[in-house]
C-alpha cells in the first residue's frame, strides 16, 4: 500500500465521518 493512497483514504473516511455527525447534529435539532 503506497503512503499517497492511504493518505486519500484517510480523508475520505474523515469526510464521511463529517457527514456522519452533521446529520446526527441535523436530526438533533429537528
Amino acid at each position: 500500500i503506497s503512503k499517497s493512497r492511504e493518505y486519500a483514504d484517510t480523508l475520505e473516511v474523515r469526510g464521511m465521518i463529517k457527514k456522519v455527525a452533521h446529520l446526527v447534529k441535523v436530526e438533533e435539532l429537528a
